[in-house]
């Protein structure tokens, strides 16, 4: 008789949150809101400077306002990757 070994990876919540971040180098393209060595508060920050700049009146400009803050977060993160790949000589 021959079995198989077959992995199915991690199967809890917390499992997977952790192994989706493996093949993970320098976060420059992933879509994940906050990685490793992130902090959550600075990007709560920008979020706040984000709608007291803009002062959104309804809930369709609230969420262009959050969408615009979400996407400054990613340009920062893409930043940060290229100076850590390709720093400035």
């Amino acid at each position: 008789m021959h079995t198989q070994n077959h992995q199915t990876g991690p199967t809890s919540l917390p499992g997977k949150a952790v192994s989706c971040l493996n093949s993970l180098t320098h976060g420059g393209a992933s879509q994940t809101l906050f990685l490793p060595g992130e902090n959550p508060a600075d990007f709560h920050a920008l979020l706040e400077d984000v709608f007291a700049e803009f002062q959104p009146g309804t809930l369709y400009t609230a969420g262009i306002a959050a969408d615009a803050a979400v996407a400054r977060w990613f340009v920062w993160r893409r930043h940060r990757a290229l100076i850590e790949t390709e720093p400035l000589s």
